[in-house]
């Protein structure tokens, strides 16, 4: 019995051991849901170079987010913001777009944001 008691207290402590997730953050949850706030407002009906000063802020935030949750080693946080990183990098390189391109982009975006910031959110 004493045994038995020791291996599941083991295999208990070795499986929340492997478990990825983090707990409630403030800085995280604030900047995730100000990531999502500045992704529905970027604005497609305006010239590249004044849309690219809001992606570049975005950027910004998305770095500080990535910097601060791999600071903290909270993993997955930081694997949450590399989609969203990687659709941001590749449109603030891109030298021309088309509204629409901008739309599409947008719209990936701000579904990579929502679901981040959801993700964040229920974490206790």
């Amino acid at each position: 019995m004493k045994k038995t008691i020791i291996l599941c207290a083991a295999f208990l402590l070795t499986s929340c051991a492997a478990l990825n997730v983090s707990f409630w953050d403030d800085n995280e949850a604030y900047r995730a849901i100000d990531i999502r706030v500045q992704a529905e407002r970027i604005n497609c009906n305006q010239n590249n170079s004044l849309t690219n000063l809001q992606l570049q802020s975005l950027q910004y935030n998305v770095k500080w987010l990535k910097t601060y949750s791999e600071s903290k080693r909270t993993r997955d946080v930081t694997e949450m913001i590399v989609p969203i990183e990687a659709t941001i990098d590749d449109f603030v390189n891109r030298e021309s777009y088309s509204p629409a391109y901008c739309k599409i982009k947008r719209n990936v975006i701000m579904e990579q944001s929502k679901v981040m910031a959801r993700a964040i959110m229920v974490r206790y």
